[in-house]
């Protein structure tokens, strides 16, 4: 069972989940009509948070900028997607995960 599951192993779908991830925080800030609160990171830690001194205001300007590059970089992960899947599907030698011990 184990062995059919990684000879169809040729569906990096995380690379997706991660596109998701960046892709619809980009939709959000395109949308934004008001200016936005932006916490930095390095603000403090998350056990002493601190002073917020770290808070900033974001005009809908530099949003939709910070938006249509978080679009961007999700269309270059699926294309990354695509373009390993491809090398995968092509590619007769056995693949990282099923180097190393022999499972049986």
């Amino acid at each position: 069972m184990i062995k059919r599951y990684l000879a169809k192993r040729n569906n990096p779908w995380e690379l997706l989940a991660i596109a998701a991830l960046i892709f619809v925080p980009g939709i959000v800030m395109l949308l934004q009509k008001k200016p936005m609160i932006a916490f930095p990171l390095g603000s403090g830690s998350w056990r002493d948070p601190g002073p917020m001194y770290g808070v900033e205001i974001i005009s809908p300007s530099v949003a939709h900028i910070f938006g249509s590059l978080a679009i961007l970089l999700s269309v270059l992960i699926v294309i990354l997607y695509f373009w390993a899947r491809r090398v995968i599907a092509r590619d007769p030698r056995p693949h990282v995960v099923e180097h190393g011990r022999r499972i049986i």
